[in-house]
This record gives C-alpha cells, structure tokens and sequence, in this order.
C-alpha cells in the first residue's frame, strides 16, 4: 500500500490503491494546469483583438487599463478564475502552495479595484467616480466576507489532519495566507480613498513578486529532487533539463522587470503595458513547462511512486 498526501495535507494511504480515485485526482490537476493555461490566452487574446479593432497605434498604458474597454468582462473573469485555479492547486511543497494562495488572493484584488483610466486612448463604458466607488466597495467587501469563511472552513478541515507535524505546518500556512485578507481588510477600512486608488498597484506588484516565486520554488524543487534521485529514471522528465527551464522561465521575468523599469520606462510611456504582457506570457509558459513534468501525478512528491511507462 502506497501512502500519498491528500490537498489537506492529511496522508492518504486508499487513493493510490484506487485506480479510480487516482485517475479522477489526476484529471482534476490535468484539468487544472491545462486550465490556467488557457485562461492566460483568453485574456491576451481579448487584448489582442481590441487593439486590433481600435488604434493600433494606441495602446493602453497597461493590460489593466483595458478595463475600460469591452475586454473588461473577460479581464475580470479570467483574474477571477486564474485566482480560484491557483488557491484551490496544491502546489509540491509548502513554499510554492503559498506563493500561489498569495498570488491568487491578489489576483480577485487586482479585478475589483481597477487602475486609472487611460485618457491618451480611446476607452469605453467608463463608469462614473461614483459608480466605480460602489463597485470597489461592494466586490470588496464580499470578498473579504468570502475570505473569513474560507480561511475559517480551512482551518477546521486541518483538525482532520492526524500527523501533529503536517497539522502544524498546514497552519502555518493558512496563517500565512491570512496575511492577504487581514491586510486588505485593515486597508479597506481605515483609508478607504487610498485603498481605491492604490490597492490595484501595490497588489498587482506583490502578485508578480509571489508568481515569480513559484516558479523559483519549482527550480529549486528539482533540484532538491536530482540530488536525493528521487524520480530518476527511464522514461522519467528530465529533471536537470526542465530545473534549467524553470530557471530560465525566473531569469526572464525578472530580467523583463529590470528591462522594463531601466529602459522602457524612459522610452515609451505603455511600458507596464509590455511588463504585464510578458509577465503573462512567461508564466504561462511555466504552466506548459509544469504540465509537461507532472502530467501524470499530483505533486512532485509522486515521482518517484509511479512506474516510468505511467509519465
């Protein structure tokens, strides 16, 4: 009998044993992954299409500003939803399931308070101050009612957890987590003008912070496992290749941040507009790069309990 670790963290020792449950468990993260992927395309390919249709000349100071134009219901939806996929995703270990929690916190926060209208290019259904002043107010605050409950559901689901040390860390990590609500909320009520106007900044930075995160914890994963040789084998994804690619994925999306800020910023005035769109682009890359490794099994943790032929 096989032990695996459920996304409670509670060690399952019946699921491996079913072949039923572990195909379902698996489909759900293939489901997951393939997912997220696609709902980068969705929003880019929106973009895309409405600078198309309008002045391609004139760009919007950032993908965010788009907002204000017919992409919002898809730029809404799809930050809403890549925030659900990376909260509800079980990451290998602890430090990538919190840097994705955190990520996908800021992600709702990022899609119910927008940025600044852009007045340089054309904008569409632009509510007024009073109206946008409502919206943030009411999306917030479920929210942050949503946030409670499922931070309290959460935790009383890790009383189930029998081994006193993952109940620890399983803790540590909602408490952790909580640091997202608990802050926007302390915002949210003492300086609710500020709030409005800077929350989409200061979340949209900390979520690329938290992004670039995961992907560094996934280079730092493999190579953790090359050295114990857990997963090795015929057959296996190469761990030192696809270590290199997370890497590289890291190095470019920093590297786009420094390029950005030092040159572009001093070029052209959408330079955030080309960050976010590369941020995009290079983390969906990281989800291809991730699907392809751990297509067949949950975590990285799982490698090394399937025969080679299942990868």
């Amino acid at each position: 009998m096989t032990e695996s670790r459920d996304d409670t963290g509670i060690r399952d020792e019946t699921v491996r044993d079913d072949p039923i449950s572990r195909d379902d468990t698996i489909s759900t993260y293939q489901h997951l992954r393939v997912g997220m992927v696609l709902l980068l395309v969705l929003l880019l390919a929106a973009v895309g299409l409405q600078v198309a249709v309008s002045d391609p000349t004139c760009l919007q100071s950032s993908i965010s500003a788009y907002y204000f134009t017919p992409v919002r219901a898809v730029f809404v939806g799809c930050l809403c939803a890549l925030g659900a996929c990376l909260i509800v995703y079980r990451g290998s270990d602890d430090t990538e399931d919190i840097a994705m929690n955190a990520a996908g916190a800021l992600a709702f926060v990022v899609a119910f308070v927008p940025t600044t209208v852009d007045d340089s290019c054309e904008a569409a259904n632009v509510p007024t101050r009073r109206e946008l002043e409502a919206a943030i107010d009411n999306n917030v605050a479920a929210l942050l009612i949503v946030g409670v409950i499922g931070l309290a559901v959460a935790f009383l689901l890790t009383r189930a957890i029998r081994d006193a040390t993952a109940r620890g860390r399983a803790r540590v990590s909602l408490a952790s987590i909580a640091v997202v609500p608990v802050v926007t909320a302390i915002a949210f009520v003492a300086a609710r003008e500020t709030f409005r106007t800077a929350a989409h900044s200061v979340a949209a930075g900390v979520m690329f912070a938290a992004i670039v995160a995961t992907v560094m914890t996934n280079g730092v994963g493999l190579a953790r496992r090359s050295t114990t040789g857990r997963g090795r084998g015929p057959g296996r994804p190469d761990a030192a290749a696809l270590r290199n690619r997370y890497a590289a994925v890291a190095g470019a999306m920093v590297g786009t941040l420094l390029v950005c800020v030092a040159v572009l910023r001093v070029v052209v005035d959408q330079w955030i507009f080309w960050l976010e769109l590369f941020v995009l682009i290079e983390f969906a890359a990281f989800w291809v790069i991730q699907t392809h490794e751990l297509w067949r099994v949950r975590t990285r943790d799982d490698l090394g309990e399937i025969p080679p032929a299942e990868i």
